[in-house]
């Protein structure tokens, strides 16, 4: 029995000796792998000097362009053509494949600096426009209000045309919101055009007046007509016409 107890305990050690030399042989192999991919060169393509020496002045000049640009958003107020400019310069800097990257993150960065600036300039000259917008309507809605009711009370139809034009062409120089200018211009439009309809109704009124007028002497005037061609004396027939 102790025999075979002492057998078994003789194969478990061999087992563990030879899984002990297995593992050596494995970070053995791993580490001279390691140590190979160590010693083997990373391949790198050659740069071409004559391009990256291009680059390298077209980034220079990209870079003064962005400068004066920076300086230029103090004065410039046509933001649209600005924002256009600043997306055509970063496709410019990031377009330079032989730059290193830090550096052009630098210019990029420098252009949304100038993007943001631009930005809140906008917002201030936005606040100053309503300001200004705000303080000219308060100014000319009054009067405006008060031309339309006398244009309303005008008689005379040329007279009401000539007040309507002097507020509209006044309404063209004045800095309001399209949205309020809108509004009144078709106001003045709409006067315009009652003006028209109420002409034309006094027109026709007149023109149908007329009509009745003629319709009811026209009887008379014949009859006047026909003893006039009957009558031998001239006095007489002068008489029945008047």
């Amino acid at each position: 029995m102790m025999e075979e107890l002492n057998k078994q305990d003789n194969i478990t050690e061999e087992q563990s000796h030879n899984n002990t030399d297995e593992q050596n042989n494995i970070d053995q192999n791993a580490e001279s792998n390691n140590s190979t991919e160590e010693t083997i060169p990373k391949f790198e393509p050659p740069v071409n000097m004559e391009a990256l020496e291009k680059q390298k002045i077209e980034f220079n000049n990209l870079e003064s362009q962005i400068n004066e640009l920076s300086d230029s958003i103090n004065h410039d107020t046509d933001f649209r053509s600005v924002r256009k400019r600043i997306v055509a310069l970063k496709e410019q800097v990031i377009s330079l494949f032989l730059i290193p990257i830090v550096d052009k993150d630098r210019l990029t960065n420098r252009l949304q600096e100038i993007y943001e600036s631009l930005s809140e300039k906008q917002n201030e000259l936005k606040e100053e426009l309503n300001k200004i917008y705000q303080e000219n309507l308060n100014k000319f809605e009054p009067k405006f209000t008060q031309i339309i009711a006398e244009v309303n009370e005008l008689p005379i139809f040329k007279e009401a045309r000539k007040k309507l034009t002097e507020v509209q062409n006044e309404l063209k120089t004045i800095k309001l919101k399209q949205f309020d200018k809108d509004k009144f211009f078709n106001l003045i439009q709409e006067n315009f055009n009652s003006i028209n309809q109420k002409e034309v109704a006094e027109r026709e009124s007149y023109e149908m007046e007329c009509s009745n007028n003629y319709l009811m002497i026209k009887p008379k005037v014949e009859q006047i007509t026909q003893n006039v061609e009957k009558s031998d004396k001239f006095n007489d027939s002068r008489k029945k016409i008047n």
